[in-house]
């Protein structure tokens, strides 16, 4: 009786279990992003596997991607190479599967929240850091929030310890999370007071932004790429 020789190679994965994601393997430019399929990831018992319809560039991902200021490969892991290969923070999708675990949500839920990996097709994402879409909102919409939000509500309510009746000087209120400082006071009894400069200060000031909007632009480009 002979039995046919063993193959060397592994089998093909299908196509269902594949997704198309960002990746970086090395801190640089926009450059250092590419496009490649990877295995598509499953729900742990506390988290939700999303299809991704939306997500956002933060100034977080400029960080992360170039790997500067150093202190920030020190947070992250992965001093010479990052260890989390995958970009994105902000996610919106439709709710794909649920782990064991999870309670506040169902497959087909429209969600927002935030997450590691979140330039892909698929995301997972821990049930605590998601919430439901409001209805009147877009995917998009909905994509622009969450880092912003939670940066704007961490700094008032954490860090300033801000309670009714309190006034709020808001110095700088031109980016988008210092926006959403100036909106959150006025939901939480407060009085907030906005200020904010002309213009920039310097000629180094502007050309510092103007080159962040682009490499933000950049980033933007390449993970549309994932859903196209």
């Amino acid at each position: 009786m002979s039995t046919a020789p063993a193959s060397n190679h592994a089998p093909a994965r299908s196509r269902n279990s594949l997704m198309k994601a960002m990746v970086y393997y090395n801190y640089g430019s926009p450059d250092v992003l590419k496009c490649e399929e990877i295995e598509k990831p499953a729900a742990g018992d506390r988290e939700v596997l999303i299809k991704v319809r939306a997500s956002s560039v933060n100034p977080v991902d400029f960080h992360l991607i170039r790997g500067k200021p150093l202190f920030v490969r020190l947070m992250i892991g992965g001093l010479r190479k990052p260890k989390t290969a995958r970009p994105g923070f902000d996610v919106a999708g439709q709710v794909e599967a649920v782990g064991r675990s999870v309670t506040l949500f169902k497959p087909g839920d429209e969600v927002f929240g935030a997450c590691r990996g979140a330039f892909a097709e698929y995301a997972c994402v821990i049930e605590d850091n998601l919430a439901l879409k409001p209805a009147n909102r877009s995917f998009e919409d909905a994509a622009a929030v969450p880092v912003a939000a939670i940066t704007a509500l961490e700094g008032l309510r954490d860090k300033g310890g801000i309670r009714p009746g309190h006034k709020v000087l808001v110095d700088g209120a031109s980016g988008v999370w210092v926006r959403l400082r100036c909106r959150l006071p006025s939901r939480s009894g407060l009085k907030s007071l906005p200020c904010a400069a002309r213009g920039m200060r310097t000629r180094r000031d502007r050309l510092a932004q103007t080159t962040s909007l682009i490499t933000l632009a950049k980033i933007s480009r390449r993970a549309g790429s994932v859903m196209t």
